[in-house]
């Protein structure tokens, strides 16, 4: 069986994935012993959080989880709703689930974080990984 590996990592700007980096830092979600390799599941969950949520989320996150019931209960488009359960499914939080179509109709951008979040729970992250392209 081959395996499969990512080469590099989307981020929408130096912003974005510099917001990630200080937040997987400063919750201690890194593995020193894996090569300073990100813990996925957070690593998935912030890095979707740290783009057009940050603002809200940070009150929301801890290092000992990531309050999703408060992340969802303001008002939400129909993207930022389907990319929310994405990385509460990701985070392997909750029970509801989202359907392959809602991710469909998510706009160029929004799909690519999508994805991106989904190698990221898959295959990890390292810092020297790289920033936006």
């Amino acid at each position: 069986m081959k395996t499969m590996t990512r080469k590099t990592t989307f981020f929408r700007d130096e912003d974005h994935h510099s917001r990630f980096v200080q937040a997987v830092h400063q919750l201690g979600k890194t593995w020193p012993e894996h090569g300073n390799k990100f813990d996925p599941e957070y690593g998935a969950a912030l890095y979707i959080l740290t783009t057009m949520f940050w603002e809200s989320a940070q009150t929301h996150i801890s290092r000992h989880g990531i309050d999703f019931e408060a992340l969802t209960s303001g008002p939400l488009s129909t993207g930022e709703r389907v990319l929310l359960k994405w990385v509460a499914n990701l985070f392997n939080w909750g029970n509801e689930g989202v359907y392959g179509a809602e991710l469909m109709d998510l706009d160029e951008a929004n799909f690519a974080l999508a994805l991106t979040a989904l190698q990221m729970r898959r295959f990890g992250y390292r810092e020297e990984e790289g920033g936006a392209q």
